[in-house]
């Protein structure tokens, strides 16, 4: 091959294509020697090693353009005082094609690869408001993994999974990390200090594996997972997947994982190439130290969603009214499991986390992801069951506020089964008629197990796999799950995207949202108490045809007896409907509703009404 180079142009990191020319520009310090290493794309054998001379440098970047290359033969990467290095911003990676394929361990054979193939997008790109926002979020081979269908584990096997997604009334799929990242990893153990002498010293052991199934880890955060992929293309697979989200009405938002050590400026990046390469609608950020305030006031990412655990007041008084901002964490989670098992309950901090809401920053709430118990577990295990992760059940949390209703797993008895039941129709209750953005994690909704692990990293197996068995096993919930979720949908006064003031600012004779007890406007949170009725007033929301929705009233009910709460009326009231009922076994979810003539509802024991008040 007869090439030249030139000194390249810095513009951009990683390798760009000027015709036949292709611009390498990477980092390297100083005084550094560097080179580009070209491999033959069929054999992998290294075939070319072009030298950077030194003054081919700006900074801390080389940067090196080769004339007359044609790309499409070759792998690349870096040689960097002797050490050979794999760019970090390579849009692909060679050498990961098979998913945990032990045959690559502790060899060095990743290469990065060209990719400048054009996707001719053909998308409606969905506008979700945040009132409106249902988030699901699922891991892409664990999601896929336990069907009969073709290609399991990948982009396209989800893609077939979109009509259930759609069907159940998602509007914004997260999507656990599904860059390049290395899930064969290398299990360390604890070395005794040299003055413990007592033991005899036992025979090495060969170091043991173990999966990072999740991908938290450090990435290769330019290029889509390629054991993801059911073909070669694995970019153009997951751009269908996005496509097809979007022409379903669906976002798409990629979790994305930044240990320490990952450059400000590679972080920025990453997220641009996947906003203006994939068309992806938002991203969950995790990772200590991050760039938060340089990703909130980006203009290129101002019209994209960024989740965190954490804003600064001072980040989120810059928004407006159209913030794309959203608190991501446990806030909501715990309270409202404490409540649901009673285990250390506050109503007081209950109701706060209902009604949690700002102008310009939304929260998402949640009671299970995959950082715990399923929802399934919660209320199936007390105690986390952690021992096949090979760690001695010494790691996940300990402190989960999990109950199992009487027996510890799985049990054949139907009154504990029966109360397990109840009780997941609870937690779906708080999560989506709460006024924050409702989150579900992948299989919740049909009582998926873990078998009581609360910290599934490393099982690729069935532990961390979705059973779709349970779908049918479980329709009862599931079908309850979405009848709640519509639910949601039909009255806008839970979704408010401003925070409730609790008073009749509109001077309608009723509160936006008020709260009551025994007797009505009279609701006491003294330690202890563990029922309460939320009115929300109708009248200050509008419906999509522009009337007003009904007054919804529901009554939580955490006591192990039953309770009376007050249903308050108002003059244009004509009486309330009980529409929701978890105490129902089946038909929790009444179509027609039933009339309550007394002033008093009964509410029974550890169980969420709802009622209507109809005009």
């Amino acid at each position: 091959m007869k090439y030249e180079i030139k000194e390249g142009n810095y513009a951009a990191m990683g390798v760009t294509r000027q015709g036949r020319d292709l611009v390498f520009t990477f980092a390297a310090k100083q005084n550094q020697t560097c080179a580009v290493l070209l491999y033959d794309r069929e054999s992998g054998k290294k075939q070319f090693r072009i030298g950077l001379p030194v003054e081919f440098q700006a900074g801390f970047l080389r940067s090196v353009c080769i004339r007359n290359i044609d790309y499409r033969k070759f792998d690349y990467n870096y040689e960097i005082d002797g050490e050979v290095v794999t760019d970090p911003y390579a849009r692909r990676i060679v050498g990961r094609e098979h998913w945990c394929d032990k045959a690559r361990q502790g060899k060095n054979v990743l290469r990065g690869g060209f990719d400048f193939s054009v996707f001719h997008w053909k998308e409606q790109r969905p506008k979700v408001k945040k009132e409106d926002m249902f988030l699901y979020k699922l891991h892409v081979r664990g999601f896929t993994m336990d069907t009969s269908a073709a290609n399991r584990g990948t982009f396209a096997a989800l893609q077939k999974k979109i009509p259930y997604l759609r069907d159940l009334g998602v509007t914004s799929v997260e999507l656990m990390p599904v860059y390049e990242f290395e899930e064969i990893e290398q299990k360390t153990k604890d070395k005794l200090p040299d003055y413990v002498t007592w033991k005899k010293k036992a025979k090495e052991k060969k170091a043991e594996t173990r999966v990072n199934f999740w991908g938290y880890t450090r990435g290769n955060y330019f290029a889509p997972k390629a054991s993801f992929a059911a073909s070669d293309h694995a970019a153009v697979e997951l751009k269908r997947l996005i496509q097809a989200l979007h022409n379903q009405g669906m976002e798409c938002i990629l979790e994305m994982f930044f240990p320490a050590g990952v450059p400000a400026a590679e972080i920025i990046d990453a997220l641009h190439y996947w906003v203006l390469e994939y068309h992806v609608d938002g991203f969950h950020l995790q990772g200590e130290n991050l760039p938060v305030q340089v990703i909130a006031e980006d203009l290129l990412l101002h019209a994209t969603k960024i989740f965190y655990v954490w804003f600064e007041e001072a980040v989120v008084a810059k928004e407006d009214a159209d913030s794309h901002l959203y608190f991501y964490n446990d806030e909501f989670e715990y309270p409202i499991r404490r409540m649901l098992c009673g285990r250390d309950a506050s109503l007081y901090e209950f109701v706060n986390q209902m009604r949690k809401q700002q102008e310009r920053a939304s929260y998402v709430n949640y009671i299970c992801d995959n950082n715990g118990f399923t929802l399934a577990d919660l209320f199936s295990y007390s105690e986390k069951h952690n021992e096949k992760n090979g760690e001695k059940n010494t790691d996940g949390s300990s402190w989960n506020y999990s109950c199992n209703c009487g027996a510890e797993g799985e049990t054949n008895r139907k009154y504990i089964k029966n109360q397990r039941k109840r009780l997941a129709k609870n937690a779906i209750a708080a999560v989506f008629l709460a006024q924050g953005i409702p989150l579900l994690f992948s299989g919740d909704e049909f009582g998926n197990s873990q078998e009581g692990n609360n910290n599934a990293y490393c099982q690729d197996n069935a532990i961390g796999w979705i059973n779709w068995k349970e779908k049918g096993r479980n329709r009862e919930l599931l079908e309850f799950t979405r009848a709640v979720i519509r639910f949601r949908k039909e009255h806008p006064v839970f979704r408010s995207p401003e925070p409730m003031q609790m008073c009749d600012y509109k001077g309608i004779g009723l509160p936006d949202l008020s709260y009551h007890g025994e007797e009505a406007w009279m609701a006491g949170f003294d330690p202890g108490r563990q029922v309460v009725g939320l009115l929300y007033g109708g009248g200050y929301a509008l419906r999509d045809d522009a009337t007003e929705d009904d007054d919804i009233y529901i009554a939580f009910n955490f006591h192990v007896t039953e309770k009376k709460l007050a249903l308050p009326k108002t003059e244009k009231m004509k009486g309330w409907y009980r529409v929701i009922d978890t105490a129902r076994e089946k038909d929790a979810v009444l179509d027609n509703g039933v009339e309550i003539e007394q002033k008093q509802a009964v509410i029974a024991p550890q169980s969420v009404a709802v009622f209507v008040g109809k005009r």
